[in-house]
């Protein structure tokens, strides 16, 4: 027996009836993919556990994904994809690590960093930064980390010279371009220590038999992250809280603008986040850092007309952003003990009835109420699990041994 779904639709299988095993429950796929999910959850509750299930079924209907992944929850996909072929012939899983290029003309990678992991510049400083990217052109796929090193040679030549270099303008030059300098410095340092740290991960021994790439550029080569078929994980690991967020703000914005401008040259897709307290914080917890939460939050807000759809995932509700938990359609609720984020839960929510939120705490790993759009009434569900998309390689490591 099978209830949840709606007639005549594709569907998405998540589980079971928590009193029922022999009643189903699937959600409507379309719903799930342009009306947005939050999957709310306490550690051990069961969270990437339904995260992997609603994956796997979208993976069945050749849906393109994007997976924001800091700790690795889901890199055990990409040895899994001999298996999800039988599933869904042709489906792709794709490893992917930061690896930020600049193209010829495509500077505007590297103004992003500066905001994003500095106090900004100023309008003389920008000025300045123009002139230096005229003479200082980008290579053909150059690193923004090599192009940085190459800017600063110049910024120090420049310092060094007796004249004001082109768009510095006069007065106190030397200042604006010292400025500058200290701004592209603080990046430097931040992208070289954390893809030293990023790359001794993807070397360890528990993890050097994935087959990591390089992210394509999201500004030149938009089909080769999001194609029909295809599962991009972008793994975040080794890279600090604002590295994440800066990358996360760059890709993802990069590929809603070509949704939004109504090109067709990608296809519908949508994102992950799991950790979406790190990426969409509360103002509570500050959001100063925080430069991937205007994009969620215009990509939330936007997203159901142009065919972009997010799956939010937390263990921390009360931390999340309450505007952009707001705007989803349908949530999945596992246990949670913190009265606060209970309480956060009974805010956005709005048909949560108190008998269900009493339940919450009580649940056990894996199961939940799933509400909202994707389903026709609040259900009690207990996930599917699917043990064989865990990688042994990442988990509950013996610390002992």
């Amino acid at each position: 027996m099978l209830i949840g779904g709606r007639e005549d639709e594709r569907k998405a299988l998540i589980g079971s009836l928590i009193a029922r095993s022999d009643v189903e429950v699937e959600l409507s796929a379309p719903r799930l993919v342009a009306r947005h999910l939050a999957i709310l959850a306490m550690t051990g509750g069961g969270k990437t556990v339904a995260a992997r299930r609603i994956i796997r079924e979208l993976i069945g209907h050749g849906y393109p994904l994007l997976i924001l992944d800091p700790h690795g929850d889901y890199i055990g996909l990409a040895k899994c994809q001999e298996m999800l072929r039988e599933e869904a012939p042709g489906c792709e899983i794709k490893l992917f690590y930061p690896e930020l290029l600049i193209q010829k003309d495509g500077e505007d990678l590297i103004t992003r960093l500066v905001s994003q992991m500095t106090s900004g510049l100023t309008e003389p400083q920008m000025s300045y930064v123009s002139g230096l990217y005229d003479r200082r052109a980008a290579e053909e796929a150059e690193s923004a980390l090599e192009y940085i090193r190459r800017l600063l040679v110049q910024i120090e030549k420049d310092i060094n010279g007796s004249s004001a270099p082109a768009g510095a303008g006069s007065g106190n030059w030397k200042g604006t371009v010292g400025a500058v300098r200290r701004s592209f410095r603080i990046v430097q340092d931040k992208l070289a220590r954390m893809q030293i740290t990023s790359e001794q991960l993807r070397k360890s021994a528990k993890l050097k038999s994935f087959p990591f790439e390089p992210l394509p550029s999201p500004f030149s080569q938009p089909e080769k992250v999001i194609r029909p078929g295809q599962v991009s994980i972008l793994y975040l690991g080794g890279y600090d809280h604002v590295t994440q967020c800066s990358i996360a703000a760059i890709t993802l914005e990069t590929l809603f603008e070509f949704r939004a401008n109504l090109t067709g040259r990608i296809a519908p897709f949508m994102t992950v986040i799991e950790e979406a307290h790190t990426f969409i914080p509360s103002a509570r917890e500050g959001t100063h850092d925080a430069v991937s939460l205007p994009v969620v939050r215009r990509v939330i807000t936007e997203g159901r007309k142009f065919g972009t759809g997010l799956i939010l995932i937390s263990q921390r509700p009360s931390r999340l952003d309450e505007t952009i938990v707001s705007q989803c359609n349908s949530f999945l609720i596992l246990r949670l003990v913190n009265p606060r984020d209970q309480t956060f839960v009974r805010s956005v929510m709005e048909n949560l009835t108190e008998s269900d939120a009493r339940m919450i705490p009580g649940f056990g790993p894996g199961q939940g109420i799933v509400s909202g759009q994707v389903v026709r009434f609040p259900l009690p569900v207990r996930v599917k699990m699917d043990d064989e998309l865990r990688a042994a390689e990442i988990g509950d490591e013996d610390f002992f041994e």
